[in-house]
C-alpha cells in the first residue's frame, strides 16, 4: 500500500476493505512472478503460499462486504491455486525433516530416511513445478479479474446522514467470532493424534491473525499478531508431521523385510517429534488458560480501540 493512501481502517468497510484485497493480490501478483522466473525460488513458493492464503482468508471475513466484486468462483480458483502448490511445499518440508532425521546417528533411522528422500524425490520431479506455466496464467487471469472489480466500490444504500461503518468498526465486530472458532477447535484437541482437530485450530488462528493484519499500527496488535503467530506455527509443524505419518504408513504398507524395519524407525522418530510439537501447545494453551485469557482480553481491548477510532473518523 502506498504511503499516500489512506489509512484502510477509516474508510468504509466496502472502500477498506477493497484497498486491503488489492494490497494483498499485488503482494501474491510479485510473488507469482518471481516463482514463474525461477521454479526453484522455494522463498518465493513459500511468499506466494502465504500471500494467496491471506487473500483467500480476507475474502472470507468480508463477503459481506465484497459480493458484489468476488463470486464463489473467484475463492474457488484461489483455493485450486494453492492446493496446486501443496505436493512441492509439502516435500521439500518433508525431505528437510528426513534429512535432519537421519543425521542422528541411527542406521536403520539412517536408511528408512533415505528410501524416503529417494520417493519423495521422484514423485516431485515426475509432478513437475509447483506453479507452472498453466497455473501461472490462471492466476494472471484471476488477478486481473478481481483486480478490476475490486477498484469499483457501491456503498449500500443507507438513511440520510447515517455513516458507513468503518473497516475498524467491522474488524472489531468480527473479532468475536473468530475468537471464538479458536477456542472452540482448540478445545476439541486432545492428544496428538487429533489430526482434523488441530488442522482446523491452525486454520482458526490464521483466519484470526489475518483479520487483525491491517491493524498492525493499533496499540497492542502487534502482541496479538505474534501469539497468534505462534500457535499457528506449532499447530502448522504438528500438521507437517501428520502428513509425512501417512506417507511412512503408506510406504510401510508396502514393504517389507529390512526396509520395512528401517522405516518403521521413522515413524517411531516421526511419532516422538510429533508428541513434543502437542506437548508444546499443550503447555501453552490447552492446559494453561493464561494465554487464551490473556488473547481475549488483548482482542477486547483492541476492539475498544478500533471502535474509538471509528467514532473519531467520524467527526472528521
Amino acid at each position: 500500500m502506498k504511503n499516500e493512501d489512506p489509512d484502510p481502517l477509516t474508510l468504509s468497510a466496502a472502500r477498506g476493505s477493497r484497498l486491503i484485497a488489492l494490497d494483498r493480490l499485488d503482494d501474491a501478483e510479485a510473488e507469482a512472478d518471481k516463482l514463474a522466473s525461477d521454479p526453484k525460488d522455494l522463498r518465493a513458493l513459500h511468499d506466494l503460499r502465504v500471500a494467496l492464503r491471506r487473500m483467500r482468508s480476507w475474502l472470507r471475513a468480508f463477503k459481506p462486504d465484497l459480493d458484489d466484486s468476488v463470486s464463489g468462483k473467484d475463492r474457488h480458483r484461489l483455493r485450486d491455486l494453492v492446493d496446486a502448490t501443496n505436493l512441492g511445499r509439502d516435500a521439500d518440508v518433508q525431505i528437510a525433516w528426513l534429512r535432519k532425521a537421519s543425521r542422528e546417528g541411527d542406521p536403520m533411522l539412517e536408511r528408512g530416511a533415505k528410501q524416503l528422500v529417494d520417493l519423495i524425490k521422484t514423485e516431485k520431479r515426475n509432478a513437475g513445478a509447483p506453479f507452472n506455466g498453466d497455473s501461472h496464467q490462471l492466476f494472471e487471469k484471476e488477478r486481473s479479474r478481481l483486480a478490476k472489480r475490486l477498484s469499483t466500490v457501491t456503498e449500500p444504500v443507507r438513511e440520510p446522514r447515517e455513516p458507513p461503518p468503518t473497516l475498524a468498526a467491522t474488524i472489531a465486530a468480527r473479532l468475536p467470532a473468530h475468537l471464538q472458532a479458536l477456542q472452540k477447535t482448540l478445545e476439541s484437541i486432545r492428544s496428538a493424534d487429533d489430526e482434523r482437530e488441530a488442522h482446523a485450530a491452525r486454520i482458526a488462528a490464521k483466519r484470526l491473525r489475518y483479520l487483525l493484519e491491517p491493524a498492525k499500527s493499533v496499540r497492542g496488535c502487534k502482541s496479538l499478531l505474534s501469539q497468534l503467530k505462534s500457535l499457528q506455527d506449532n499447530l502448522g509443524d504438528l500438521h507437517d508431521t501428520h502428513v509425512l505419518g501417512h506417507r511412512v504408513s503408506d510406504a510401510i504398507l508396502n514393504c517389507a523385510g529390512p526396509d520395512a524395519a528401517s522405516l518403521q524407525a521413522v515413524a517411531r522418530t516421526l511419532a516422538a517429534d510429533r508428541a513434543a510439537l502437542f506437548d508444546r501447545v499443550d503447555r501453552d494453551w490447552l492446559r494453561d488458560e493464561t494465554s487464551m485469557e490473556n488473547l481475549s482480553r488483548g482482542l477486547d481491548r483492541l476492539g475498544r480501540r478500533l471502535a474509538r477510532l471509528s467514532r473519531e473518523s467520524y467527526r472528521r
